[in-house]
């Protein structure tokens, strides 16, 4: 079964419109990026890391005529670096995503991304509107603005008594 992160952009318009800027990243090794490296960097537009691997492989092509390394050097060390964005190409976009302003919605485990889109879709109830400030409901009418809930023996009107209040505070109100 497969992972799928999520992500969504809440931009101002239509609920379809939403649905389109949904984006579903599969969390993989990815065979592609290990044997075209610098191909898939460029295919998912990661610009800076096609541009980091690129010098790597400059850096080591130059240290082979300016270091006198051996030659098979560079090939182990390119290799290694396009294992490391082989595991992580599913981070890089996701970094990249967050960075153009999507959120991360959440994770799916489907075996397909028709089987992954069904059933965010399913449960997804669109865009997330903007935190508004909580407001306290209003009292239900018919009722005093005051009146204490609980059981009915007492109940009462805040700031009048039920009945003699008991102790050194008695100020002989007898309730209404």
């Amino acid at each position: 079964m497969a992972s799928w992160i999520v992500f969504t952009r809440n931009d101002p318009g239509s609920a379809d419109d939403a649905a389109d800027r949904v984006v579903f990243v599969r969390d993989r090794f990815s065979w592609l990026a290990l044997i075209f490296t610098p191909i898939v960097l460029l295919w998912h537009g990661l610009w800076l890391a096609f541009i980091l691997f690129m010098a790597l492989a400059a850096g080591l092509q130059a240290l082979v005529f300016i270091a006198g390394i051996p030659p098979m050097v560079p090939p182990i060390i390119l290799a290694g670096a396009s294992l490391l964005v082989a595991l992580d190409l599913a981070g890089l976009r996701a970094r990249k995503l967050v960075r153009q302003g999507y959120d991360e919605e959440t994770v799916i485990s489907a075996p397909s991304l028709v089987e992954a889109e069904q059933r965010f879709f399913d449960r997804w109830s669109g865009p997330s509107a903007p935190a508004q400030p909580v407001t306290p409901p209003p009292a239900p009418s018919g009722r005093p603005p005051g009146l204490i809930e609980g059981p009915p023996s007492w109940r009462a009107v805040q700031g009048q008594a039920k009945g003699p209040i008991i102790g050194s505070l008695d100020t002989g109100n007898t309730g209404a």
